[in-house]
C-alpha cells in the first residue's frame, strides 16, 4: 500500500484527493492545509484521518511514501524541497516554479533523490487527444506544415475579480504560465522540439496582476510552425481549439464548452466533402455527479506515477518536462516585465 501525503486542500480537494483515491493500493494518509475549515472539510468528505497546517508537521508524526501538492507555484518549490530532500516522491502541478533557476534546482534534486517526480500536465492524457496524435503520426493529414492553437475564455477568476495567484505573475500566474504552460506542453508532445519561439504578453485594459493576453508563433525541428493566441478575460469567446494543417488535410481538437477536457475530434482530408469524425475509446473512468472532469486525466497520471514509485522507475510527465517548459516560458516572461 502507497501511502500519499496531499498539500493544499483546494485542487487538492476536489481534483488530487479524488483522483489518487481511484488508484490501485493507495491510501491518503494525510492532508495538509493552512485553513484548518478547509482540509477539515476535505479529510471528512475522502476520509482522510490526519490532518496538518504543513507537510513538515504531518511528517513528524505520520510515514507517508509519496506526496502531492497543489499549492500556488511560489509555495510549491519549498514544499516539494522538503519532500524530495527526505527522497519521497513527488507529483506537483503546473508551473512548476516561478522561475527556471526555481525548476532547474528542483529537477536536480529530484534526480539526486532518484524518486519519481512527476507534473500534473493533464491534455494528453485525454482519449481524442491520444487518437488525434496516433493520426498524425500515421500521415493521416500529410507532412504537418502548420499548427494553429486558440484559447480564448474568461477564466473564474477574473470573472469573479477573486485576486487569486492565478492571475498574479509573479506568483506563477497570468495566461501564459497558468494556461500557456500546458499549451507549450502539449505541442512539443505533439509536434516535437520547438526550435524557435517568440511571442507577446499583455494586460487587458484595466486589469492589474499577470498578462491575460499571449500571442506566440513558433518553429518546430521538424519544419512546421505554429501560432497560438491565449486570452483568459474573452468572455463567450469560443473556447480551446487546436487544427493542424497538413499538406493533405485538417485535423482539429475542439471544444466549446465548460468542460475544460470535453473534445471533439474530426479529420478533413484533401477532395472529401466534409469532415469525418474518428473513433474515440471512453478510456477514462466515469465520473460521478458534481465531480471535477479533470479527475479522470489526473488520475492517469496519478496511476502511472504511483505504478512508478512501487517499480522504482520513472515516470512522466516528469520535473524534466516541466523544465523545459519553464525555459520556453522565461524569455517571454522577461520581455514583458522589462517593458511594464
Amino acid at each position: 500500500m502507497t501511502r500519499v501525503a496531499i498539500v493544499g486542500a483546494g485542487y487538492g480537494g476536489y481534483v488530487l484527493a479524488p483522483a489518487f483515491r481511484r488508484c490501485r493500493d493507495v491510501e491518503i494518509a494525510g492532508l495538509c492545509a493552512p485553513s484548518a475549515a478547509r482540509r477539515d472539510k476535505v479529510a471528512a468528505a475522502f476520509g482522510i484521518k490526519d490532518v496538518a497546517p504543513s507537510l513538515e508537521a504531518l511528517l513528524a508524526r505520520t510515514h507517508v511514501d509519496a506526496v502531492a501538492i497543489a499549492v500556488p507555484p511560489d509555495q510549491q518549490a519549498t514544499v516539494a524541497q522538503f519532500a524530495l530532500e527526505r527522497r519521497l516522491p513527488v507529483f506537483a502541478e503546473k508551473p512548476l516554479a516561478t522561475s527556471v533557476a526555481e525548476a532547474e534546482r528542483l529537477t536536480s534534486l529530484a534526480a539526486q533523490a532518484g524518486v519519481p517526480a512527476v507534473v500534473d500536465f493533464i491534455f494528453p492524457e485525454l482519449a481524442a487527444w491520444r487518437v488525434a496524435k496516433a493520426l498524425l503520426e500515421q500521415g493521416a493529414i500529410g507532412p504537418l506544415r502548420h499548427v494553429v492553437v486558440t484559447w480564448l475564455f474568461e477564466s473564474y477568476d477574473h470573472a469573479r475579480n477573486t485576486g487569486s495567484w492565478k492571475t498574479v505573475s509573479g506568483r506563477g500566474g497570468g495566461v501564459l504560465q497558468y494556461f500557456g504552460s500546458h499549451t507549450l506542453h502539449y505541442l512539443e508532445w505533439f509536434c516535437g522540439t520547438i526550435e524557435a519561439l517568440s511571442g507577446q504578453l499583455s494586460l487587458a485594459p484595466g486589469q492589474s496582476g499577470g498578462d491575460t493576453l499571449a500571442g506566440l508563433q513558433m518553429r518546430f525541428a521538424g519544419g512546421a510552425t505554429g501560432a497560438v493566441v491565449l486570452c483568459d478575460v474573452a468572455f463567450n469567446g469560443g473556447g480551446h481549439h487546436l487544427k493542424f494543417l497538413g499538406d493533405e488535410g485538417t485535423l482539429t481538437l475542439a471544444n466549446s464548452t465548460a468542460n475544460p477536457v470535453k473534445f471533439t475530434l474530426q479529420v478533413q482530408r484533401r477532395g472529401e466533402s466534409s469532415p469525418s469524425t474518428p473513433s474515440v475509446p471512453a478510456d477514462l473512468p466515469a465520473l460521478q455527479p458534481g465531480e471535477d472532469p479533470r479527475i479522470a486525466p489526473a488520475a492517469r497520471i496519478a496511476e502511472r506515477f504511483v505504478a512508478a514509485i512501487q517499480a522504482g522507475s520513472e515516470a512522466r510527465p516528469s520535473f524534466a518536462d516541466a523544465l523545459r517548459v519553464q525555459r520556453l516560458m522565461e524569455p517571454l516572461l522577461l520581455a514583458r516585465r522589462s517593458a511594464s
